[in-house]
């Protein structure tokens, strides 16, 4: 294979899919763990030219139900980063659009959930002293996508197929071991719908994993109709990778 076939199949794979979204971010305070405010974030976005950024904070028993505020103002609180990163991305013309990273009492799994609005983000504060197999039997919307973030990272369990919309194979947080060969063959032995994210908290490792689209998305039910459709790329530090065809389980 040709250095010209290769440049001429990039050149024409990033013009068919121009828009790059990152689906795993956070900030501060709402993520204790992350470094970065939200009007920083879209500084460092915008200088890596990406065109849309889901937020997904940290959604956890600690967190919501046991930080010691009322359920009002915990609500409110993790809404006001999503708040201020959006207001900052409508000024230097990044679309922000809302995720959650949600965390339940039975261990330390993680799941992204996207395809929600404001008002599931206070619905989700019931479910946070159960289990998530609790949540996905009770918690119900339609187009509403879940996955597990960094299956294989140390001390993940990984969850049930029949549990998951897709999971995240491609976790670029530079200070985690995500052991994304083992999540690549997974995804593929089960038929799981596959994902790529920064998992941004610090200065510096911002874009490292990113969605490549047809079409800017614009709310968060465009991610999920996008994840579904399974038409885009995944991008990691500029190489291109190709997601693959729905497949039947073994």
């Amino acid at each position: 294979m040709s250095t010209d076939f290769i440049e001429k199949m990039y050149r024409e794979l990033s013009e068919a899919y121009p828009y790059r979204v990152e689906l795993h971010a956070h900030t501060s305070p709402a993520s204790p763990c992350s470094e970065i405010p939200p009007e920083v974030l879209v500084e460092m976005y915008a200088e890596k030219k990406v065109d849309a950024v889901c937020i997904t904070n940290h959604y956890t028993p600690a967190l919501m139900r046991e930080s010691g505020k009322s359920r009002e103002q915990a609500v409110a609180d993790y809404l006001e980063d999503y708040y201020r990163t959006k207001e900052a991305g409508e000024k230097c013309g990044i679309r922000v659009i809302l995720g959650a990273e949600l965390r339940f009492v039975e261990g330390p799994n993680d799941y992204l959930i996207f395809g929600i609005d404001e008002a599931d983000i206070d619905a989700f504060y019931d479910y946070m002293g159960g289990t998530m197999q609790d949540f996905r039997q009770n918690w119900h919307k339609d187009g509403a996508f879940f996955l597990q973030a960094h299956p294989f990272r140390n001390k993940m369990t990984v969850a049930e197929t029949e549990l998951l919309d897709g999971m995240e194979v491609f976790n670029m947080h530079p200070n985690h071991n995500s052991r994304v060969g083992i999540a690549a063959e997974h995804i593929v032995r089960e038929g799981l719908i596959p994902t790529v994210g920064t998992d941004f908290h610090h200065p510096g490792h911002q874009a490292l994993g990113l969605l490549r689209a047809k079409t800017l998305p614009e709310t968060s039910n465009d991610i999920a109709e996008l994840l579904c459709s399974r038409d885009y790329l995944m991008e990691t530090g500029g190489f291109l990778i190709v997601p693959p065809p729905d497949c039947e389980k073994e």
